[in-house]
């Protein structure tokens, strides 16, 4: 399973790396929200991107254990594929949780640009 790695080195017109972040970390947060779940982290965009995954790694980790159906519901949510979903969950525990938080961070910051692009 091939992963892109978010980057901020793309910067819409007008947005600094640190709005971009805080975008990026706003949504995450809604979307976890939406399920009471409680994503704390607190860092910014000049710190390495291995301190937001690695946060991601633990929540996504614990809610796919504590709840099967919160956890399909909040990928669902999240609006990734199923299919690159499953992929990643058929991994080794060891390489599940890092594939999905990467989908996760690329998908959020997905969602981030469309609606910057959208609003311009």
């Amino acid at each position: 399973m091939t992963n892109k790695v978010m980057s901020f080195q793309n910067l819409p017109q007008g947005y600094t790396k640190q709005q971009l972040f805080d975008l990026v970390l706003d949504q995450i947060r809604k979307d976890f929200d939406a399920f009471s779940l409680e994503f704390s982290f607190s860092g910014n965009a000049d710190e390495p991107l291995d301190k937001l995954t690695d946060a991601l790694i633990r929540i996504l980790e614990k809610v796919h254990y504590q709840n099967t159906s919160v956890f399909m519901s909040l990928m669902y949510r999240i609006d990734l594929r199923e299919s690159k979903v499953k992929e990643a969950l058929m991994l080794p525990s060891e390489a599940c949780y890092p594939a999905l938080a990467a989908l996760v961070l690329d998908r959020e910051l997905q969602r981030v640009l469309t609606r910057i692009v959208v609003k311009s």
